[in-house]
């Protein structure tokens, strides 16, 4: 089973819609779909199962959130986004595809305009903070991307994120940082798509905001 677990703020709840929506259309077998957050509409949440985290959504406890909604989750995958993400036709194939090669998976996502958002980077080494092309590897400088991340449940046992930390704080870098500490494998996947439903764009190696 593979679960989804969305984080949301409930600010824009028609993102948030069209993500479920995309989720459902991928027609997988056996999956749920997790909700926390502030939820926004009670008729958002008709078959999933919805985690009222009102006040950690407020303080931007990304961390705290991601956390319960894992601990919640039946899946022996997980699927842990924000909830402005839109899930492409390809992307529980090529999850299959690498089912038995990962620990934790980087998936292809896009901008609005096709250009890359932050999906496969370094945040710090010879490179800064900068995309990398698909087809290079550079673990000890990489992180993740909190905005999507696919993991083994095993993974999260193992490891969680730090509830203190927020956005702008670097959960996503510090979690990164613990899956390198237990040696845990985390590899691209360029066959699963999902757009990041935000306003962003690629400019050379870097990913900037559109307005």
């Amino acid at each position: 089973m593979i679960s989804f677990c969305i984080i949301t703020d409930g600010r824009e709840p028609a993102k948030t819609s069209r993500e479920i929506q995309s989720i459902n259309a991928l027609h997988i077998p056996f999956y749920e779909i997790l909700l926390g957050g502030n939820i926004p509409d009670e008729n958002m949440v008709w078959g999933i199962k919805s985690v009222d985290m009102h006040e950690h959504a407020r303080a931007g406890r990304l961390g705290a959130m991601r956390n319960a909604l894992c601990r919640r989750a039946a899946g022996d995958i997980l699927v842990v986004a924000d909830d402005d993400m839109v899930f492409h036709s390809d992307f529980y194939q090529g999850v299959l595809w690498h089912q038995g090669k990962f620990d934790v998976l980087a998936c292809r996502i896009l901008n609005p305009d096709g250009t890359r958002f932050w999906d496969w980077a370094t945040y710090k080494g010879p490179n800064g903070h900068a995309l990398l092309d698909y087809d290079k590897t550079d673990y000890e400088n990489m992180y993740v991307s909190g905005g999507l991340i696919t993991m083994k449940r095993y993974v999260f046992d193992e490891c969680q994120w730090d509830e203190n930390l927020g956005f702008y704080q670097n959960e996503d870098i510090d979690f990164s940082e613990k899956l390198k500490a237990r040696c845990l494998r985390f590899i691209f996947n360029p066959f699963s798509t999902v757009t990041h439903d935000a306003p962003y764009t690629q400019v050379g190696k870097s990913v900037v905001r559109t307005r």
